[in-house]
């Protein structure tokens, strides 16, 4: 991260540059900012300076008990520059892709990480092509419906949908292991 410092009183002075990452969206519970560098910088009046604060991977990654490792979600951050926590100047976006860590899908995984997966999400879009087609039952899609089988692991499809919970919970299962040959 680089920003230009400016002392625009007419003594010279100091002030300490910080750099806060900000992550948007997250998997987990996260600050609204974290502090991920600084830098002292002293200024004669009215002088400038250009000041760099490398940012590597570390900086957007947090500690996952998921993966037992630091790991960095896909999304946007939010990457700050100010004086202090409650005094930012300047707010830059950028998009991260994420380390690409995933966990194995199984039959306890919810159907929401089934559609967050890269490999889980291209076999829910089969089922939904196999239900409109009539191979499988129909996942109804409403707000609610989507909001109560997100959070359902998918072994209990059946308990929602009967007999047909149990296709449709094989099919999955199926299609994730065929992708993972």
């Amino acid at each position: 991260m680089t920003a230009t410092v400016t002392n625009t009183s007419d003594v010279d002075a100091a002030e300490t540059v910080q750099v806060y990452v900000a992550p948007g969206k997250a998997d987990v519970a996260r600050p609204v900012h974290e502090l991920k560098g600084f830098a002292k910088v002293f200024l004669k009046a009215g002088e400038s300076e250009t000041v760099t604060i490398d940012l590597d991977e570390r900086a957007f990654a947090y500690w996952s008990e998921k993966f037992n490792d630091w790991h960095v979600e896909t999304g946007e951050y939010g990457i700050e520059v100010g004086v202090s926590s409650r005094d930012i100047a300047a707010t830059v976006s950028v998009k991260l892709d994420g380390d690409g860590k995933t966990q194995p899908l199984t039959e306890w995984s919810t159907f929401g990480e089934w559609s967050a997966d890269p490999v889980g999400s291209k076999v829910v879009e089969d089922l939904a092509a196999a239900g409109e087609k009539g191979e499988l039952p129909k996942l109804t899609d409403n707000a609610m419906m989507r909001m109560f089988l997100n959070s359902m692991p998918i072994n209990s499809l059946p308990t929602l949908m009967g007999e047909a919970g149990k296709d449709v919970t094989k099919f999955l299962l199926d299609g994730y292991a065929e992708l993972h040959k």
